[in-house]
């Protein structure tokens, strides 16, 4: 309400999520034609000209660490992608009735899990705590290796957003 009192003519959910099914590889683009939240509601986006994956994108309360809750979820609502803001994002445009747009690309596949000395690093606003990642790596150095390539893959799906991202949400601003 805040938002739109204050002028805001549109919401946009930007960021990296995970893959929910095959064939997407870190940096592939996502632009979501909905948003299904954990209790089915779904979120119709705004179209983004450009070219990236379309399916719809799960948005989750709770991290997805296994490769079968992954499939599991795509399985269960046809996502394609998983990450933990859109849907709050989609469902405020929608009690804002603001149009919504989420431009966003893969970092983790389908088939990559989260290791355990990362699971507690990822706070609610999806930033992350190096220090509790450092102490779950004390607990845990066998998930260092794991923990280097999905930083490897992180760094790939931000440089996609900083250039394809950055392109289509200035095609946005100029509506």
């Amino acid at each position: 309400k805040v938002l739109a009192d204050q002028g805001v003519q549109a919401l946009v959910s930007f960021g990296v999520s995970g893959a929910l099914s095959e064939g997407l590889d870190p940096g592939t683009l996502l632009l979501p034609d909905t948003v299904i939240g954990p209790d089915g509601a779904c979120f119709q986006t705004e179209e983004v000209a450009g070219s990236g994956v379309t399916d719809p994108a799960f948005g989750s309360d709770v991290l997805v660490t296994s490769s079968d809750a992954k499939r599991e979820l795509h399985n269960l609502w046809g996502a394609a992608s998983v990450d933990m803001e859109s849907h709050a994002v989609g469902r405020a445009a929608q009690e804002m009735h603001l149009p919504f747009f989420a431009i966003r690309t893969i970092a983790d596949t389908v088939d990559q899990i989260l290791p355990p000395a990362g699971g507690g690093a990822v706070a609610e606003d999806g930033s992350i705590n190096t220090m509790r990642t450092l102490m779950g790596l004390l607990t845990g150095p066998q998930d260092l290796p794991a923990l280097n390539a999905l930083g490897r893959q992180s760094a790939t799906a931000h440089e996609a957003l900083r250039s394809d991202g950055r392109r289509l949400f200035e095609a946005l601003t100029e509506r």
